[in-house]
Formats: structure tokens, sequence, C-alpha cells
């Protein structure tokens, strides 16, 4: 069992300190514990009378992962920022996440806007007694409340507002769009938000002051930040991944790795880690894709024993005729 994430509270008014402090220790009694000096986790006012040199004096200057609060963006090393005022369900979503890592991830604004992975190392996911972290619950996030509401919309024929963490999107009737008054980077800290923390509610009209995007593009994005290099609870790490369609890359953001990996399951599926092997990318890239493939309804099981050949070996006019059809679909090359 882990020792708890120790935490220390830097730059705070007494009041706010000790409201922070009695929520956390009421959401995550048993992944952290509050500390006056040398945390492991330092949470930082940046607003505070000097915010930021005290920022440097327990974080920045012993190169800890830390989590900074200010009213504007900051970009500081391995950092992760929260605009204030605190919400204080995205804190603890942060700090959960944080928990369960134990190690400096990109900070959230720099993931938000490069869609990139977990950091994790490839050895988490071959030891055994952690095997229990690389499953987690859609449905407990937000990502399960805009797959429902995408659901009931094109069901219903009806929009729905789906609001948390201070923030709410529109999905708009038939499910096929949605809009919010967010950019990107703001949206990617819906992927922190617990299911419990948020509202589904009917929407009389899609507000005129939002943008409208494709649904399943959102999803997606949403999907693989939400899944930090994990996988939904259920899935087989063994058992060989088919694509039932091929991802629209000219629609959804395309990660690291992501064309050779669906190629890889589309010409020959393999099993999750088996992926990684054989296609020499990290397991938290594989596993993210995955993920993401899932919440879109992509997948397939395989009808066929699945070969431990990566897609690069295959015979050279399958291979050129497979990237041809991949850039005429993306648009791009890999």
């Amino acid at each position: 069992m882990h020792t708890p994430l120790s935490i220390a509270l830097h730059g705070f008014a007494a009041a706010e300190k000790a409201a922070i402090t009695h929520y956390l220790k009421r959401r995550l009694p048993h992944s952290m514990r509050v500390v006056e000096a040398d945390a492991q986790l330092p949470i930082v006012n940046l607003d505070s009378h000097e915010g930021e040199g005290t920022w440097q004096r327990v974080a920045g200057r012993q190169g800890l992962p830390s989590i900074v609060l200010s009213m504007k963006e900051r970009r500081l090393p391995l950092a992760h920022w929260l605009s204030r005022p605190l919400e204080l369900v995205a804190l603890v979503a942060l700090v959960e996440h944080l928990s369960m890592q134990r190690k400096a991830v990109p900070a959230l604004a720099d993931s938000a806007l490069r869609l990139r992975y977990s950091a994790a190392s490839d050895d988490r996911y071959h030891d055994p007694a952690l095997r229990d972290e690389l499953f987690y619950a859609p449905q407990e996030y937000f990502q399960g409340d805009l797959a429902r509401a995408l659901g009931l919309a094109a069901e219903d024929g009806r929009a729905l507002r789906i609001e948390g963490g201070g923030m709410g999107l529109t999905v708009c009737a038939g499910g096929r769009q949605v809009s919010s008054a967010y950019r990107d980077s703001q949206l990617a800290r819906l992927s922190f938000l617990r299911s419990e923390d948020c509202l589904l509610r009917p929407c009389p009209e899609v507000p005129s002051d939002e943008r409208l995007q494709a649904a399943d593009a959102l999803l997606w994005r949403l999907a693989i930040r939400t899944a930090r290099g994990r996988v939904p609870h259920g899935t087989s790490l063994d058992e060989p991944v088919g694509l039932r369609r091929w991802p629209n890359f000219t629609r959804l953001q395309r990660p690291p790795h992501a064309l050779r990996i669906v190629a890889q399951w589309q010409v020959r599926p393999l099993g999750l880690l088996a992926t990684a092997q054989a296609l020499d990318v990290p397991c938290h890239a594989v596993f993210s894709i995955y993920s993401g493939c899932w919440a879109l309804g992509l997948l397939q099981a395989p009808t066929s024993e699945a070969v431990a050949q990566p897609v690069a070996s295959l015979p050279a006019r399958i291979f050129t005729a497979l990237l041809g059809r991949l850039r005429r679909r993306a648009g791009e090359k890999d």
C-alpha cells in the first residue's frame, strides 16, 4: 500500500488554508496528508505576497512537482496551474491524479494544448503490484456525463447542458455537435472532474455566444486526457485489439504514435502490451489511444488469432498502400 502523498499549502490566508485543508482531508482521507513543510507536493498561491519567491523556495529550486494558483495562467517548470477563484473539486481531482502518478507529469496547461499522454514509465505497466492503477471508470468522470448526454440528445432530439467545475457546455439536439464559450486549454480541465460534481439538465436553446465543434472530436480529446495512460475497467491487456472503423483523423487530433497504433490494430490485431512492444512505442501511448477509440465505439472483437508482428514488417506493397490510405484520411504525414 502506498504512503499518502504529503501536501503543504503556502501563501494562503488562515481561513482559506483551513477550508482547503478540511476539504482535502474529507475528500481524500487515504490519498494524502497535509504537512507544514518539506512536502512532496507544495500548493502555492502565486497571487500572495512573494508568491513566486515562495514557489521557488518550496518547489522550483528542488525540482518538485507543484500546484500553483493565480488569477492569470502561469507556466512554471513541473507546475500544474489552476485558476483563482479556486474550484475545490478541480483541486481534489488534480491532487488525486498526482497521488496516483507519484511523479512529475506535464503541466496541465501544456498537456491541454498539445494533447500529450501521461508520462508514466513503462515499468509501471509490467509491475503486477501496480496492475490496478492501469484502469479507470470513464462513467465516474466528466467523460461519462458527456457520453450519456450525447446518447440522450441523439435519442430524444433535444439539447442538454452539462455543468461542473465552474464551467459548462451544451450538447446540441441530435448529439452531433457541442458548443461552449471556452478554449480547448480550458475545457481540458474537465477531464479531472468527477461525475458526482457535474450537473446534467435540459437546455431550451443553444447560447448564441458559444462556439460549435464536432461532438466526437471533443469526446476523443476528453477521453485521452481522462485516461492519462489508463484503459477502462474490464479491458484485457492481452486480448488482441481490432478496429471496427478508422478514427477520422481529418477531424480528430492526432497524438504521437496514433497512426502507427491504429494501423497495427487494423492490419494485425495485438494485445495492448504486445502492441507497445511490437511498435517500440510507450505503453501509455497505446493505452490512451485505446481509451479514445473505446469512447468513440471504434473497437471490435478480433475474428482471428493475432500474430505478434509489427506493421513495419508487413510486405512493402501492403504497408505502402496502408499508409497511403491513412494519409489520405488524415491529410498529413505521420
